[in-house]
């Protein structure tokens, strides 16, 4: 994998930005790259976090960077990333710290744009195999998200990996639902499955991932997904003493 350094000469443009990173336009050499760049604090909402502004902004410790780092060169020689999001440059500032890295451009939208009940179905078929695979080599995805997979139709492909568990390198910035996992249970293997079927219930019946859970947990599974074995999985998830690898919601359901 290449290293570069980092210069502001070469943005061409903010093409997004989040609460951990910006991502922008960037030109190498002529050649345009996606390269997101990592902020050294992050600024939380003050409805959930205080009221004083400096309460609310959270520094980003130095090993969080190395975590990043080592988890990209990983990234970079593993075989299940290989139809992902291509990573191709660790990116440095002037100092030489690591800050960045940039990635391929791809002429899909995010599952953010899928709307139509069966191509959701199809995301969650082509997500669950990815799971497995990352899975089988100790690789673990924590925050599932639409904005963070691209989709165009037939071919999904996984970005934002910098943030997965990989062997011993943790997941950086975990998300409420993966801290109340880590609270009930320590080992990850659990983990995808449990984030993959609360994903299933959210993405399909239009739920935010803040109220999935409490919503399973007050209502119960929706009559698609309300059979037998469905059931009994609902009830392993919400127990901290089941074991549920490769089991979904989505093999079981009434279409």
């Amino acid at each position: 994998m290449n290293k570069i350094t980092f210069d502001e000469k070469n943005i061409v443009y903010e093409y997004n930005h989040g609460m951990e990173s910006t991502v922008y336009l960037y030109d190498i050499n002529g050649k345009s790259v996606l390269l997101k760049y990592f902020k050294d604090k992050i600024i939380l909402d003050d409805t959930f976090y205080g009221n004083k502004k400096e309460d609310n902004i959270r520094y980003i410790p130095e090993e969080t960077f190395i975590n990043k780092e080592k988890k990209l060169e990983l990234i970079s020689e593993m075989d299940c990333f290989k139809d992902e999001v291509k990573i191709l440059d660790l990116v440095y500032n002037k100092e030489g710290k690591f800050v960045g890295y940039t990635m391929g451009i791809e002429k899909m939208n995010t599952v953010e744009d899928v709307y139509s009940r069966k191509q959701k179905i199809k995301v969650l078929e082509l997500l669950k195999e990815k799971i497995e695979l990352l899975n089988e080599n100790n690789v673990y995805i924590g925050d599932i998200s639409s904005r963070n997979m691209l989709y165009d139709g037939n071919t999904l492909k996984l970005c934002d990996l910098d943030n997965y568990r990989i062997g011993e390198y943790d997941i950086d910035l975990k998300t409420l639902l993966t801290k109340d996992y880590e609270k009930m249970r320590k080992d990850p293997k659990n983990l995808d499955n449990y984030m993959f079927n609360l994903y299933h219930y959210g993405l399909v019946y239009r739920y935010h991932s803040s109220v999935v859970l409490r919503t399973l947990r007050q209502n119960g599974l929706p009559f698609r997904l309300r059979t037998q074995e469905n059931e009994k999985l609902l009830k392993d998830i919400l127990s901290d003493k089941k074991t549920y690898q490769k089991r979904y919601f989505l093999d079981n359901m009434r279409f």
